[in-house]
């Protein structure tokens, strides 16, 4: 009796592993990394985080950019482009502030004096967090 399950468990053995290399080799599944896969996305102690946006290493040229525009505009700009500049230059620095988890009031404050005081403050925050913005080259 006990022979007989020893025998059965051992063909479904081999028969298990020629399966897995018949797979490998015709399709070139690796089994290995398929099992791994499964693993860590089953693992229910592995939290799922996501980013929200973009990178930093992706906004902080954006940033540059639209940071020499607004500072130094060209010859004959309108000033509906230089205000659409200033907002989407705003709108990048709210972005590096939640890239970097620091506080920002860039989306909430009207036109003015109270949000270009709140501009300069990012973009000294920025610095600090290491985003070199005040580059002219």
């Amino acid at each position: 009796m006990w022979r007989l399950l020893l025998q059965v468990f051992f063909a479904l053995l081999i028969a298990t592993i020629t399966m897995g290399a018949l797979l490998y080799a015709i399709f070139d599944w690796n089994l290995f990394g398929l099992t791994m896969r499964m693993i860590t996305k089953l693992d229910p102690r592995r939290p799922k985080v996501k980013p929200i946006g973009r990178p930093i290493e992706q906004i902080a040229p954006h940033a540059r950019r639209l940071w020499r525009q607004s500072r130094m505009p060209e010859q004959g700009r309108s000033r509906a482009k230089q205000l659409a500049i200033r907002s989407a230059y705003d709108h990048v620095l709210a972005e590096g502030c939640d890239a970097l988890g620091l506080p920002h009031l860039l989306g909430v404050l009207p036109p003015g004096e109270e949000l270009d005081i709140e501009r300069a403050r990012v973009e000294d925050l920025l610095e600090e967090a290491g985003l070199r913005l005040r580059q002219l080259s």
